[in-house]
């Protein structure tokens, strides 16, 4: 991902955390009650013989507020796997894993 798309993340970010305060305080408990749930590796959704091991929680405020202000090119630098990693290193409070 582009330092360009990362700054412009982190600046949605902090204008989430500055509009919606009592939301975000909310989900970094539930994202830690989660996190702190987690067995057998991170296994979540052990219904089949597959396992769901998702990343983070995104909050739909959030990711209303990142979808509409990047582009089309950014969201899909954002929703790959290397930007999905890099997003829960920069912003920790939203990984649902202890290690990524």
């Amino acid at each position: 991902m582009t330092d360009k798309t990362k700054e412009k993340i982190e600046k949605l970010v902090k204008t989430y955390k500055e509009l919606m305060p009592n939301e975000y305080d909310e989900v970094k408990k539930i994202v830690r009650e989660k996190r702190d749930k987690q067995v057998f590796g991170g296994d979540m959704t052990k219904t089949t013989d597959y396992i769901e091991r998702p990343l983070c929680e995104y909050p739909a405020n959030l990711w209303d507020i990142i979808n509409a202000n990047l582009d089309a090119d950014e969201m899909v630098e954002f929703t790959a796997k290397p930007g999905a990693r890099w997003f829960v290193k920069r912003f920790n409070e939203f990984s649902l894993v202890e290690k990524v």
